[in-house]
């Protein structure tokens, strides 16, 4: 755990995405899982072996290369959510109306 506290985040953002590519051809063809159970495996790769909670955000031009874009659990970075950034301070930010008045 100490090991792995001590790697630069950048590593274990790598780590995980190279998790990823590896296993997004393998996970939804030869082991019959679905896009979201691969990203599932991959969250729990993240949170038990690279100790990251939530899951490293992966770029969206990535996520597309590996046909993940919009799985339920990966986050992506860079994008927006209302208007509170999911990950990356670049995302842009809502400038229209809050709906809270």
């Amino acid at each position: 755990d100490a090991a792995v506290a001590a790697l630069p985040g950048e590593l274990i953002d790598r780590g995980y995405l190279g998790w990823l590519g590896a296993y997004a051809p393998m996970g939804t063809q030869q082991l019959g899982w679905s896009k979201e159970e691969l990203v599932a495996h991959a969250n729990s790769f993240a949170s038990e072996l690279l100790a990251r909670t939530p899951a490293p955000a992966v770029d969206r031009q990535a996520a597309a290369k590996l046909g993940l874009v919009g799985v339920r659990g990966l986050v992506l970075r860079g994008t927006s959510l209302s208007c509170f950034s999911v990950a990356g301070a670049s995302a842009p930010r809502h400038k229209g109306r809050s709906a809270l008045g």
